[in-house]
């Protein structure tokens, strides 16, 4: 055997093919699925075979299964095609981090509705940046900005933290998605107090729209009945689908989730099912070029002339200026 020519043909394509064939049991179903040529993959498997000086496979009328040789072969295969991987997600690595990366927390009804469209926009026109996106709660959010773990957030507006500045994003408005046969279904109307004698399901964590609805039942002096709760507004209208109970989601989001499941929408007349999404940052003099320009591209996200304000301590909210100026180049 000549070391050499054994090298010449384990090349990652070939190995990759050793490999789909092995699973596959045949070497056309196992060339289709390397999109090579079945000519193409026969000359290279030969070529192997050769180099070896040993079949791989036993080939029968039923199929192909892999001598001694070729197990040997596959197991050292699949630990270079391993080594193969880590050598590409190393280098992916060293590729993000020469981008401007700018790290972004929004709460679930911004990415549902809104943040992903405007991200997108953005970064067709910045192509060196790059963009992690972190889902959580508005609270969470404003924390994370707080404790430097994101450069810019997006959350519903539930009150002011200390040393943080925002600008308005966006408004969307709550309303009670129900069964079509569900006796409020036609309604078209109605008060959150209204739903309370139903079972409700709510998102998991702690959700501004579910903290809402607890003050609200609070304040209507009954009880707030949460049947299940769920990671997001896709399962939440499939419980609804499946009768489970009511649920509150944004009317956008119930747009493209509500027909489809034949799901019925509620306005609410209570003043908290319309809501302010905030872009969030600790301050926007300190961002970094590519932070900045994101951020300026969310807070124009409306085309509307918006002046932001400091969240500073309750009571102590400060006008703030026109930041966007640093960032327009």
């Amino acid at each position: 055997m000549y070391p050499i020519s054994l090298l010449h043909h384990l090349d990652l394509t070939t190995l990759k093919l050793l490999l789909s064939i092995s699973e596959e049991g045949n070497l056309t179903r196992g060339a289709r699925r390397e999109s090579i040529a079945i000519s193409a993959a026969s000359k290279r498997l030969l070529g192997l075979e050769q180099a070896i000086g040993l079949p791989l496979f036993i080939r029968k009328s039923k199929g192909m299964t892999l001598t001694a040789a070729g197990e040997t072969l596959l197991d050292h295969a699949r630990q270079m095609l391993q080594g193969a991987q880590r050598i590409h997600a190393a280098l992916m690595e060293h590729a993000r981090q020469a981008q401007d990366c700018v790290r972004v927390a929004a709460n679930p009804s911004s990415i549902a509705q809104f943040v992903p469209d405007d991200v997108s926009h953005f970064l067709n026109a910045h192509k060196r940046i790059c963009v992690d996106l972190q889902e959580d709660s508005s609270l969470n959010v404003l924390q994370a900005i707080e404790a430097g773990r994101a450069d810019i957030g997006v959350y519903a507006d539930n009150g002011v933290a200390h040393d943080l500045y925002c600008e308005p994003y966006r408004q969307d408005r709550l309303i009670m998605v129900v069964h079509h046969k569900h006796p409020l279904a036609p309604r078209g109307q109605i008060s959150f107090e209204e739903s309370l004698d139903n079972h409700h399901i709510g998102l998991h964590g702690n959700d501004w729209i579910l903290n809402h609805a607890m003050k609200s039942s609070l304040e209507a002096g009954k009880p707030l009945d949460i049947q299940t709760q769920v990671p997001s507004f896709e399962v939440l209208c499939r419980m609804v689908q499946a009768g489970v109970g009511v649920g509150l989601i944004p009317y956008q989001v119930f747009k493209s989730l509500g027909p489809p499941k034949n799901l019925v929408s509620l306005d609410l007349r209570d003043e908290w099912a319309t809501r302010h999404l905030k872009v969030v940052v600790r301050n926007p003099r300190h961002l970094s070029p590519a932070a900045g320009k994101l951020f300026t591209h969310l807070t124009q996200a409306n085309n509307e002339q918006r002046t932001g304000v400091w969240l500073a301590r309750p009571g102590e909210r400060v006008a703030g200026g026109n930041p966007h100026q640093l960032f327009m180049s």
